[in-house]
């Protein structure tokens, strides 16, 4: 019986771990600007706006000692077309956030992906 449990255990950890490798490697063979836009919409989506067709998301309303302020998220693009917001910048602000921005930990790859999107953006037409 006990062995059962270890092999059981085993076997989960196994299926996580390939789990978690198939993830890494289907970022690895697609596009990371497409990956990037999935990636974004799932995390980064309830705050800033990441596609056009997305509408805008409710402004982050933030509690001061005798009022109320709303600060709106920029959008992706928004972000992308900011001068110096290049990889190495938005790398740094993702990883190491300012105030609203919450602290969020990112697989390597799935960061990667979604910082090649946003900067994917940087020509894009629209005003969105």
């Amino acid at each position: 019986m006990m062995g059962t449990k270890k092999s059981c255990r085993s076997l989960a950890i196994a299926a996580a771990m390939l789990i978690g490798l198939t993830a890494s490697l289907a970022l690895a063979d697609g596009d990371a600007a497409t990956d990037g836009v999935a990636l974004a919409t799932e995390y980064c989506s309830a705050c800033h706006r990441v596609k056009a067709e997305q509408p805008q998301p409710p402004a982050v309303i933030i509690d001061e000692s005798t009022s109320q302020e709303a600060i709106p998220a920029p959008s992706f693009r928004e972000i992308a077309q900011r001068p110096g917001r290049d990889a190495d910048y938005l790398r740094a602000l993702i990883q190491a956030p300012h105030f609203p921005m919450p602290e969020q930990q990112y697989i390597p790859e799935e960061l990667d992906a979604i910082i090649a999107y946003i900067t994917s953006l940087k020509d894009s037409p629209g005003s969105w």
